[in-house]
C-alpha cells in the first residue's frame, strides 16, 4: 500500500513512521544503507523471505517516497539497480540508534555485542527474539555498522 505525502502531516514523527511501516521497508533501506547499492536478485536474497512481488512493490513505493532511486542500463536483460537517495540516507541515524538499541538488549541478556555484526542464536533466556544472522559487509575505516 503506498503511503502518499502531504503538506497536511503535522506531525514529523507520525509521517515517519507512515513511510517506513510495514515488514520490509526498513529492511530494505537498511540493506541499502550497509551494503549500497544492489540489484534486484541480490537485494531479495539479503531481505530474506519476500516474494518477488512483495518486494518489487516495495521498491516502487520507496522509490515514489523519494527514499531509494532506480538506475536502469540498457542490454538483454537489463542491468536495474536500487540506492538510498540523499533524503533516504537520512535514515542513518535511525539505523545506528536502532543498533545501539539491539547492543542494549545482548548486554542485558548477558550476552556480548559484537561490533563485527549482530549476535548469532537467540537473544534473551525466554527466547522472546529470533537473532537474524547477516552477513558482515566492508565498511570504511573508522565506521561501524551493524
Amino acid at each position: 500500500m503506498a503511503v502518499s505525502l502531504s503538506v497536511e502531516d503535522s506531525c514529523p514523527m507520525e509521517l515517519g513512521l507512515r513511510v517506513l511501516s510495514g515488514r520490509w521497508r526498513l529492511r530494505i533501506a537498511w540493506q541499502l544503507w550497509r551494503s549500497g547499492p544492489l540489484r534486484f536478485n541480490e537485494m531479495q536474497r539479503r531481505v530474506g523471505e519476500i516474494s518477488a512481488r512483495t518486494l518489487s512493490r516495495e521498491l516502487q513505493d520507496l522509490e515514489s517516497l523519494g527514499i531509494i532511486r532506480r538506475n536502469v542500463w540498457p542490454g538483454k536483460p537489463p542491468a536495474v539497480e536500487y540506492f538510498l537517495t540523499d533524503q533516504g540516507r537520512g535514515i542513518s541515524a535511525v539505523f545506528s540508534a536502532l543498533c545501539d538499541f539491539g547492543k542494549s538488549l545482548q548486554s542485558a541478556a548477558g550476552k556480548k555485542a559484537s561490533p563485527e555484526g549482530p549476535g548469532e542464536g537467540v537473544i534473551g533466556a525466554h527466547n522472546d527474539f529470533n537473532a537474524v544472522r547477516e552477513e558482515t559487509s566492508p565498511q570504511s575505516p573508522g565506521e561501524e555498522r551493524c
